[in-house]
């Protein structure tokens, strides 16, 4: 009876030893290890002892009797549940293996996925960015239309009208026409004025005509549109009821004797004067001289202005000898320049004022106050100052005379 005792005891012992064996490889991968059981010390010979295989002192035997015994005494039903206790330790670690080895792909994936996709603010930023561009586009050629269909309302002209406050003028009046597209509201690029005689006429850039002479002259106006409209108007020009004396060879005098009035404005040098000027300034620099305008046209504003201050510096008849008194200076004409040199700040005496006197007849202009002509022009000499009188300028300088003197004009205040 013991021995089945012993015998039953040693084969639980083996069995639980199988499993384990079985189970500890699969699982954690380790070497397997046998375990020793104490058993009851009996005289038995078919004792079997255990033992672990770094003992040092005993050898790793089991007695053959034992072994006998163990392997006749188990039987097919024990074996069969052995190895489904073994099937089933397996099974649960291949499981357990299995899902931890999902686990890590699932990481991996999750990693991958993680670095492969953007975040969810730089979708949103991206999607804001690819909207700001789309409204962009879209602001743009909504722009595009727009101005498109601004040119496309646009009307052009059709034709074009000029129209006066009056069609008859004394010397000197000024007049600003009216020019009016057809329809009104039409698209007009740019407008141009212009005279058929400049000579009569004097035109500014926003067209106020100045009448400068007797005689018949046309005013015009030309329109840019998408086509190029003219239109015109006649004007006669009349003398000033009380200028008649004015003029000597169709030569505006101008002195302390004839004066004009405020309303007379050319707006700056006629357009002869100012051409015959700029041929007179290209000569001379040929020649090695700078000359250039110092003071040409002035208003009777502006002079009323300049003499007032002559008079407080200078008192009345001071002011009378070194200034014109407002409407008796020939600035007022469009017709007169200072001329200044661009080497010397003294013009008398220089080589300059020399060739100026010289040269200026050739240009249609005098040296309006000649030296030693103090008593008939009213004015010391003035080397400096001009006065376009056209083609008889070579011979009035010829004579040796004054302006005054060669028509038989005096030159005195009242």
């Amino acid at each position: 009876m013991k021995k089945d005792v012993h015998l039953s005891k040693i084969r639980s012992v083996i069995l639980t030893a199988a499993a384990a064996a079985a189970l500890l490889p699969t699982v954690t991968g380790c070497v397997p290890f046998i375990v020793k059981t104490p058993v009851e010390d009996t005289a038995t010979p078919d004792t079997a002892h255990i033992e672990s295989p770094d003992s040092p002192d005993k050898p790793d035997t089991v007695s053959k009797s034992a072994s006998k015994s163990v392997s006749k005494s188990v039987s097919s039903s024990e074996k069969e549940e052995a190895a489904s206790s073994v099937k089933k330790a397996s099974g649960t670690s291949s499981a357990e293996a299995k899902k931890k080895a999902d686990t890590d792909t699932s990481s991996a994936a999750a990693k991958v996925t993680s670095r492969a996709q953007p975040s969810t603010a730089s979708r949103a930023a991206s999607k804001t960015e690819s909207r700001t561009e789309s409204k962009a586009v879209s602001v743009s050629e909504s722009s595009a239309v727009s101005s498109e269909e601004s040119k496309s309302e646009q009307t052009e002209p059709t034709s074009v009208t000029i129209t006066l406050p009056t069609t008859t003028l004394n010397v000197g009046q000024k007049v600003t026409p009216t020019v009016t597209p057809e329809p009104y509201d039409a698209q007009i690029n740019s407008i141009e004025f212009s005279a058929s005689d400049s000579t009569l006429l004097a035109v500014n850039g926003d067209g106020t005509a100045t009448a400068l002479d007797e005689g018949e002259c046309t005013l015009t106006v030309t329109v840019n549109g998408s086509e190029r409209l003219t239109a015109s108007v006649n004007i006669t020009i009349e003398p000033a009821p009380d200028t008649e004396d004015h003029f000597a060879d169709g030569i505006l005098i101008v002195n302390k004797t004839y004066s004009m009035s405020r309303e007379y404005d050319p707006g700056g040098l006629t357009p002869e004067c100012a051409a015959a000027f700029e041929r007179l300034v290209s000569a001379a620099a040929d020649a090695g001289y700078g000359l250039y305008s110092n003071s040409d046209y002035r208003s009777f504003d502006e002079q009323e202005e300049l003499y007032n201050e002559y008079v407080s510096l200078y008192g009345q008849d001071g002011a009378d000898q070194l200034c014109s008194k407002p409407g008796h200076s020939e600035h007022q004409t469009g017709l007169a320049i200072d001329v200044a040199s661009v080497s010397t700040g003294y013009f008398p005496g220089s080589a300059e004022a020399a060739w100026l006197d010289a040269h200026c007849p050739e240009y249609g202009f005098i040296i309006r106050y000649p030296y030693g002509k103090e008593y008939y022009t009213g004015y010391g000499y003035e080397p400096w100052h001009i006065r376009y009188v056209g083609e008889k300028a070579q011979e009035i300088t010829d004579s040796g005379l004054s302006l005054e003197e060669y028509y038989g004009l005096t030159s005195a205040y009242d």
